[in-house]
């Protein structure tokens, strides 16, 4: 089971790099009459991020069709343990 804990901005800055903190973060992004919400999670060594896209239609937010957007990244040998 995951438990989540929200803490301050300023901790998990400190965190991210001083002690490898994993952090999940979500970010919502408007364009017109879309919406993009990331959900991205990881250490400073390595992150996965996923991209949702949702169209304003007149039926209300509908989820965009097809493959989903993301990405995944890292550096060797960071000094973070390896989950």
């Amino acid at each position: 089971m995951c438990r989540f804990t929200r803490i301050p901005l300023e901790v998990a800055k400190g965190s991210w790099v001083d002690d490898c903190l994993r952090l999940l973060w979500i970010t919502a992004e408007t364009d017109e009459d879309s919406l993009v919400v990331t959900i991205t999670q990881g250490n400073r060594c390595f992150t996965m991020r996923s991209d949702d896209v949702f169209d304003r239609t007149s039926g209300g937010w509908k989820r965009r069709s097809g493959l989903r957007g993301g990405s995944a990244g890292g550096v060797g040998d960071c000094g973070c343990k390896v989950e």
